[in-house]
């Protein structure tokens, strides 16, 4: 059943309450909340625009299956898709969710873990779904049945297509564990053997020492073990080791500085104290399995929330943003917070009495610029209500984005080519990968064949402004 969304996307240019950071400009579209939800944004439709899916269970109908929904960012506002249309007809609690290419024909596939109320029946399932480019999806295959910890894609065997990692706790029989999937093509997914801890909670995957190679980092329950890739599905313990270990915690692997090393940032409550205590870490990568600790004392931890980067301002830093179960004013709740980055790797809270967005725990976050103003908005849901903020220092109106025939975009080797008769010389160029995070900036006398070997494989929106029309343009790599 379809739902159109009466309120235009101009909503973002409501008026502005300058005591605050951000504007809540929640869609009534949004209504539909879901408890312990997961989220996952990118472009399922292939228009250029960011889209929200999200899965959990429906806090207005308690005894009913769990669900899978898409809010399709259609410009003039989001379309709401349930399941029958959509063709995700499933969906999850206490769960993850990843989009990616795995089958390299050019749209964002989804994959799922958690758990799910179906038929009366409420088990640990995992699904991969196949996407036709327009956000219509088949179910392929079914993986591990697992719950919360992670989900992601990756190429672990550098063999050109996505393979999987899942973390988290396994019910039958109970403990944390940690599943590798080899993509085979065709919708085959084979489960190779490794001998990485198993560990219920925070995981994440990417090259470390810059060997072209994945590596893993799995922490919680009070372990944290980094796990170096070979290439060909063997993963070896290494040395790595954290000041601090946590419960029931969450992992960002991102290069924040911008140096081409993978940098990390974990959080999570802090074992066996009472009453609790949350902090966090912010480790610089060294590019060889070192870390330098970066002291943030402004940084508060959180648990079973989202920590993630994105941008704040409308920069080249990327800032913070926290989300989940911590301390807010002295006393334990949900808690939201953002941290801007200087650029010199110092990360400092904005007024917490500025921001009015409020914290979930077992929820989702994503940072995005969903309405294409270079500036991102915050969607956060859980526990029956899904909000939509838009940062208040994003100039009025909205630019509308354009696909053009002429601007064409090529990829290879890691080379973009620019072909188009537009004179580039006052251009601005930004990429942004399926989170809608700004991972390439170039200003001014932009070249026509540009160099992203420090970009991962992956897919990337390519946003070109000249002269103050936006073009967007799709890519893989």
């Amino acid at each position: 059943m379809k739902k159109q969304l009466i309120i235009s996307l101009c909503f973002f240019c409501s008026t502005l309450v300058f005591s605050q950071v951000y504007n809540n400009v929640t869609p009534g579209v949004f209504i539909q909340g879901f408890q312990l939800t997961s989220s996952v944004v990118g472009d399922v439709n292939g228009d250029g625009r960011i889209d929200i899916v999200v899965s959990g269970g429906n806090a207005s109908k308690p005894g009913e299956p769990t669900e899978t929904v898409i809010y399709l960012n259609e410009n003039t506002g989001f379309r709401l898709v349930e399941g029958l249309e959509s063709g995700i007809d499933k969906g999850v609690f206490w769960s993850k969710m990843n989009l990616g290419d795995y089958d390299k024909d050019g749209d964002l596939d989804l994959v799922m873990q958690g758990w799910c109320k179906d038929g009366g029946v409420t088990s640990q399932r995992s699904f991969v779904y196949s996407n036709n480019g327009k956000a219509k999806f088949t179910l392929v295959t079914e993986l591990q049945p697992i719950s919360n910890g992670a989900v992601k894609w990756g190429d672990y065997d550098n063999d050109g297509d996505l393979d999987v990692l899942q973390v988290g706790w396994v019910d039958n029989p109970a403990g944390g564990n940690v599943f590798i999937y080899k993509n085979e093509g065709s919708g085959v997914f084979t489960l190779i053997p490794n001998d990485i801890i198993g560990i219920a909670d925070g995981s994440d995957w990417t090259d470390f020492n810059k060997d072209g190679n994945l590596d893993i980092l799995v922490s919680g329950w009070n372990r944290t073990e980094l796990f170096k890739g070979d290439g060909k599905g063997s993963f070896t313990m290494t040395t790595f080791s954290i000041e601090q270990n946590y419960e029931f915690s969450a992992v960002n692997c991102t290069d924040f500085n911008k140096d081409g090393k993978a940098d990390i940032l974990i959080s999570g409550k802090v074992p066996n104290i009472n009453p609790e205590v949350f902090t966090a870490q912010l480790l610089k990568g060294n590019g060889d399995f070192t870390f330098t600790p970066i002291s943030t004392p402004d940084l508060v931890g959180v648990a079973r929330g989202p920590i993630k980067f994105g941008h704040f301002e409308n920069d080249s830093n990327l800032d913070l943003f926290v989300c989940g179960w911590g301390v807010k004013n002295g006393n334990a709740g949900g808690t939201f917070s953002v941290y801007k980055n200087d650029g010199s790797s110092n990360f400092q809270i904005i007024n917490q009495a500025s921001i009015d967005i409020a914290g979930w725990t077992d929820g989702s976050m994503e940072i995005a610029d969903f309405n294409n103003d270079g500036y991102d908005e915050v969607f956060v849901c859980g526990w029956g209500r899904n909000e939509l903020f838009v940062n208040n220092e994003a100039p009025t109106g909205i630019i509308i984005s354009k696909q053009d025939d002429d601007l064409k975009v090529y990829v290879s080797n890691k080379q973009l080519s620019i072909k188009t008769s537009k004179n580039l010389n006052n251009a601005k160029l930004n990429i942004f990968d399926i989170s809608g995070r700004n991972v390439f900036s170039g200003i001014n006398n932009i070249s026509n064949k540009i160099n992203l070997s420090k970009l991962q494989k992956g897919v990337f929106l390519v946003k070109l402004d000249i002269n103050g029309i936006q073009y967007l343009k799709g890519i893989v790599l």
